[in-house]
């Protein structure tokens, strides 16, 4: 029940952010490369979230996933993108997330790299292994409104 409070209250929020939908994004999950291809953690991630932009460098970001480990995630927070070069922004984006049960506290984040055409773009996430959690690769496909 929680969770669904907290994906109603996020999507209040952006939409009640965004003055125009000239600025916000539908991207959709599809999978995820695991460092530990023993580990038996899922690659499929199917996923749905809006971005919004609220200036040049952050955007505010919220949807939900089926995570690595067979749960459904929900997340919000936003993207910090300062470095940015024609159709490609680097930076992180970060926020709080549900559903993973090796964070002790149920915050995300993770440098991303994206390119953006006019209607169509990518974001590229990562994470390297450390000690003993697989790294990971993960891109979300997106479309403007």
């Amino acid at each position: 029940m929680e969770v669904r409070l907290l994906a109603k209250i996020i999507l209040i929020f952006l939409f009640g952010l965004n003055t125009s939908w000239a600025d916000t994004w539908i991207s959709i999950g599809g999978g995820t490369y695991h460092t530990c291809e023993t580990c038996g953690y899922n690659g499929v991630n199917p996923g749905l979230g809006i971005q919004t932009d609220y200036s040049k460098d952050l955007r505010f970001v919220a949807g939900g996933y089926y995570n690595s480990y067979y749960k459904a995630s929900f997340y919000g927070g936003g993207a910090w993108q300062p470095i940015q070069y024609e159709i490609i922004k680097v930076g992180i984006v970060g926020g709080v997330i549900s559903n993973y049960n090796n964070l002790r506290v149920p915050l995300m984040a993770l440098p991303v790299i994206s390119i953006e055409g006019e209607l169509l773009g990518i974001d590229i996430m990562g994470i390297p292994t450390i000690t003993n959690h697989s790294g990971i690769i993960t891109a979300n496909l997106k479309f403007k409104l």
